[in-house]
């Protein structure tokens, strides 16, 4: 009987910290900034946020987990620009500058979605215009990786 209910042990409990561990590792849909803003229609809001112009990031935002992080000023600036047609472009600074990223869309009042019309890349970004020259635009992402860009053009 010790050996049966040893067995049945030894099997069910990796399996319930497998399943814990998937769990845990789900991807966030939406950034904290994000989530903790006042519902606007999306209209109002995405007429608000328009990102079109060249962008150059001016620092981002660093924490070591303890959630007492700064915001920290870019050594090689990327460089992104957005027409009003839709086109994207970046310099060889933007880490996804690799996946020819030249076409965007506005999902909604605070996702943006890069993609390239040569291919099937695509991936979707924060983004929120905090004033006429400054762009908060990063990755969808649970840590908090924001990066303030500041309006070149």
């Amino acid at each position: 009987m010790k050996k049966i209910f040893a067995l049945l042990l030894s099997i069910w409990i990796p399996i319930y910290l497998l399943f814990g561990l998937l769990a845990s590792c789900e991807k966030s849909t939406m950034n904290e900034v994000a989530a903790s803003s006042d519902p606007v229609p999306v209209s109002t809001e995405v007429t608000k946020n328009r990102v079109t112009g060249t962008w150059q990031l001016k620092e981002f935002y660093q924490n070591i987990g303890n959630g007492e992080g700064n915001w920290v000023s870019a050594e090689n600036p990327e460089q992104l620009s957005f027409s009003s047609s839709g086109d994207f472009s970046s310099n060889a600074n933007f880490s996804l500058a690799d996946r020819n990223f030249n076409k965007y869309r506005i999902i909604d009042s605070v996702r943006i979605e890069l993609y390239s019309s040569q291919t099937e890349e695509k991936a979707t970004f924060f983004f929120k215009r905090e004033s006429e020259t400054s762009l908060l635009f990063n990755p969808l992402c649970r840590e908090n990786c924001s990066r303030r860009y500041t309006l070149i053009q």
